[in-house]
């Protein structure tokens, strides 16, 4: 009997307290994001018959980290309030400082989608955007590791636009690094800088998006050090689409 009465509570404590732990795969600090676990559904109180159950928010987004540079592949790496495009985590609407239109409500992932009057607790399959059936393009890179002899020098990257039309490609999210003799390299503050335009020096900054790119189209942007007269001796650039995700290596070989 009283091997009856340890395994009930065995099972009553784990029912409380036990969770599942499911990794996602997301990139370090990537913060909590919809799917998290350990978020509790309020059931509201059964006595209440007259009132329409509100379930508690799914998670709440913080705007430190809804601020914050971070790299993705799918909406699930982004903290919540956010997803992912052209593989950064962005967000167009956050309850109390950026509101959707009426009619629409701030989804898990900050998109504003339409609001559903008899639905006042949706789920997350709700905030799950649909697969986007439109056809995309892929990008064809002519050079994906450029050489340098001087950190003046320009790169001119050029790239294809094959199989259909891409809506929008992003180059950014830049590093740079410096050899340490004996030790791996060593990060410095001289992010490598693009022009989407032209070679004007007017032009660079940290990065710039293409828009509305038509299939068989060829381009070319130009990237440099982010400073010249820098210790740098190797830097890198992402080129984003909807799906695909590109990294360009530069490298000092004086």
């Amino acid at each position: 009997m009283k091997m009856h009465y340890s395994v009930v509570a065995l099972t009553l404590l784990c029912a409380l307290g036990c969770t599942s732990l499911i990794d996602i795969d997301a990139p370090p600090d990537a913060g909590a994001s919809a799917h998290d676990a350990s978020v509790v559904r309020d059931a509201g109180d059964p006595s209440d018959a007259g009132s329409v159950d509100v379930a508690a928010p799914l998670c709440t987004p913080d705007p430190d980290r809804l601020n914050g540079v971070r790299r993705c592949q799918v909406d699930e790496h982004c903290p919540c309030g956010a997803h992912c495009t052209l593989g950064r985590c962005i967000y167009e609407c956050l309850d109390g400082v950026q509101d959707c239109a009426d009619g629409q409500r701030c989804s898990v992932f900050g998109r504003c989608v339409e609001a559903i009057p008899d639905r006042p607790s949706p789920g997350i399959e709700d905030d799950i955007a649909p697969p986007d059936t439109t056809p995309e393009g892929r990008l064809r890179l002519e050079r994906r590791v450029f050489d340098l002899v001087d950190r003046s020098q320009l790169i001119a990257l050029t790239f294809r636009v094959e199989d259909a039309p891409i809506a929008a490609v992003r180059i950014g999210d830049g590093t740079a690094s410096k050899s340490v003799e004996g030790n791996e390299p060593e990060g410095v503050d001289e992010v490598t800088q693009v022009n989407c335009v032209n070679s004007d020096e007017a032009g660079f900054g940290d990065g710039c998006v293409l828009g509305d790119l038509a299939a068989g189209s060829s381009h070319t942007v130009y990237l440099r050090a982010g400073d010249p007269d820098g210790d740098a001796t190797q830097w890198t650039i992402g080129v984003f689409t909807i799906g695909q995700a590109e990294v360009i290596t530069i490298r000092l070989t004086e």
